[in-house]
Formats: C-alpha cells, sequence, structure tokens
C-alpha cells in the first residue's frame, strides 16, 4: 500500500486546540475524556470538559488527579 500521496493528519502538538480538529464536536470531545480516565485511570468528572481547551490542559488534568488521589492516599 503506497501512502507517498496520501493526505498526512497534521501533527498534534500541546498547544493544538482539541476542539479545532477535524471532527470533533462536543460528543466525541466526552468520549475522549471518558478514554483519557480509562486509560489513565484517573476520574477527572464533567468539570473537566470546559476546562479542556489544548492537549496541555488534558495532561494538565491527568496530573493533577494523580496528585489529589496522592494526597488522599498518604
Amino acid at each position: 500500500m503506497d501512502l507517498s500521496g496520501a493526505e498526512r493528519p497534521e501533527e498534534i502538538k500541546d498547544t493544538t486546540v482539541v476542539r479545532e480538529l477535524p471532527g470533533v464536536d462536543s460528543m466525541k470531545l466526552l468520549r475522549l475524556l471518558g478514554a483519557v480516565e480509562l486509560g489513565f485511570q484517573v476520574n477527572l468528572g464533567f468539570e473537566a470538559i470546559p476546562q479542556v481547551q489544548t492537549v496541555q490542559d488534558i495532561e494538565r488534568l491527568i496530573c493533577e488527579s494523580h496528585e489529589q488521589y496522592a494526597a488522599r492516599a498518604s
């Protein structure tokens, strides 16, 4: 299969605005955050939705959730 002529997706960076990615709508954003919760074993909650603007925001929320869990566990 030759992909040399195929259009390649734009590189996603920390500063990429999630809602501007092709095909993203509110339901897909909700499913994305659900997948992040499962994959990273975190609980972001519905309040995370308006906080997510960029890919970096998702990373920050994951880190905050891990820190909150660690603080409760100790």
